[in-house]
């Protein structure tokens, strides 16, 4: 299979850790019985994947070495974490351990999402390059033929009786 756009990776993974990170982060603290805050705090929340997003794709992390977004992941479950407990004044209990299991799952999800949607941009690349070749037309190379000069014209015995110099023209007794 063809890889895609090499420029083009670093982006959608960026876009895809800050997204996966902070949604798993936030579905995760709700599964573990953590309150979730009102609109403006998410916007906190999606600036703050905004944030992750740039920091991963300042990274020189490959699709050759996924294990490497384990810390940022980590690190954006962390942050999504502190930043539910500001935002909803929640301080009572900092973390329990229903919720630490969920972000442990969250931050383990992000990954395999991450590496799931890297190997499907893959596959789906290959394959539209793959349908793109079979859809445009191979240019043949242009060859020069030769040219071939007859310099004897042979008329065919049944119209010689014609008067004529070859199969056409007028006729020579006219």
């Amino acid at each position: 299979m063809s890889a895609p756009d090499p420029s083009l990776l670093p982006r959608l993974r960026a876009v895809t850790v800050g997204a996966v990170g902070t949604g798993t982060g936030v579905s995760a603290h709700a599964q573990g019985h953590g309150a979730l805050p009102d609109g403006s705090g998410l916007l906190v929340i999606a600036a703050a994947g905004l944030a992750l997003g740039l920091v991963a794709g300042r990274t020189g992390t490959t699709a050759a070495a996924p294990w490497r977004l384990l810390p940022l992941l980590a690190g954006g479950q962390l942050l999504v974490h502190f930043l539910l407990i500001a935002l909803t004044g929640h301080h009572h209990q900092l973390i329990t351990t229903p919720m630490a299991a969920m972000h442990t799952v969250g931050t383990l999800a992000a990954l395999g999402l991450i590496v799931a949607a890297e190997r499907l941009v893959r596959a789906v690349a290959g394959l539209a390059r793959s349908l793109a070749a079979l859809c445009t037309p191979i240019p043949v190379a242009v060859r020069a033929v030769p040219a071939v000069l007859r310099t004897r014209v042979v008329a065919p015995q049944p119209l010689r009786h014609l008067g004529t110099v070859g199969t056409r023209g007028p006729p020579v007794l006219v």
